[in-house]
């Protein structure tokens, strides 16, 4: 793990996916939102996370364009769906865990704000993980399909 100081990085831009379905989801956007208005960063998501919109069930969206950062809403499976989304551009993803008990997530939902602070002023630990790339070829080696793990 590497100590940083301030962030090598702005985090300007911040990539949201998440497991819909959560009944804290709503709070716990709210509350990221407003850090992240004070610390002038964009959010960028799927308009069905966004509060008072209808939620679906499954584990959906993606940002559609370049962010600095993708915090990922749910358990540790949307975590890892998140890594494996942005593992190819080095994107660093912080979980925030909304469901019982999370292995991998970071944050709980009560944790939000005072976790975001933190990493707007520089205070986190970054953790580099290596993926796992697998290729499937059909036999006449021509590739069919692709997994990061």
């Amino acid at each position: 793990m590497n100590r940083l100081g301030p962030p090598a990085r702005a985090f300007r831009r911040i990539g949201l996916v998440g497991r819909t379905g959560q009944p804290t989801l709503p709070g716990v956007l709210e509350r990221l939102r407003e850090v992240c208005r004070r610390h002038g960063a964009q959010i960028v998501f799927k308009e069905f996370l966004s509060p008072g919109d209808p939620l679906k069930p499954d584990v959906e969206g993606a940002p559609e364009e370049e962010v600095d950062l993708l915090v990922t809403l749910g358990g540790d499976g949307t975590l890892l769906w998140g890594a494996r989304m942005v593992a190819e551009r080095n994107i660093p993803v912080l979980g925030i865990n909304l469901g019982h008990m999370g292995f991998l997530t970071s944050i709980t939902a009560d944790g939000v704000e005072g976790s975001l602070e933190r990493l707007f002023q520089g205070d986190y630990l970054l953790d580099c993980r290596s993926t796992l790339e697998a290729l499937v070829l059909n036999g006449d080696g021509v590739r069919r399909r692709r997994f990061l793990a």
